[in-house]
């Protein structure tokens, strides 16, 4: 009997950077996995060929020291830039949501159009096979 095929999982809470972080060198994401043996968790570049490997704990600690510079210093700027980025989040929702409905009705009517054409086909056919 063979083997199961594996699961994948794309959302591993130990590799939050998986996809996020991408290569200096030639800008392809990394992957994530775990070295068993060791029960580590590293970081590799997606390219075949590439012998790029980051250990999830330092490019973690990296990503957290690249961070502490978006630090706010004035605490007085906190709410007002959080308010800035739920309405841009909501903007850009409601754009995704009038992109969903528009193309929601555009298939219904390509739906429709399909219909009919079938409809005309059988219609056809019949009127040919009578004749």
């Amino acid at each position: 009997m063979g083997e199961l095929p594996r699961k994948y999982s794309f959302d591993d809470e130990n590799l939050p950077l998986k996809t996020f972080v991408k290569s200096s060198v030639c800008g392809t994401p990394y992957t994530g996995f775990i070295v068993r043996k060791k029960g580590l968790y590293c970081y590799r570049n997606r390219r075949k060929g590439s012998k790029e490997d980051r250990s999830a704990k330092k490019l973690h600690e990296e990503f957290l020291d690249l961070l502490d510079n978006y630090t706010l210093a004035n605490k007085k700027y906190i709410e007002p830039l959080t308010e800035i980025i739920h309405d841009t989040l909501i903007d850009k929702n409601q754009e995704a949501l009038q992109d969903q409905k528009r193309l929601s009705s555009e298939l219904n009517k390509l739906k429709e159009q399909i219909n009919t054409l079938e409809s005309k086909y059988v219609v056809l056919n019949e009127i040919t096979r009578s004749q």
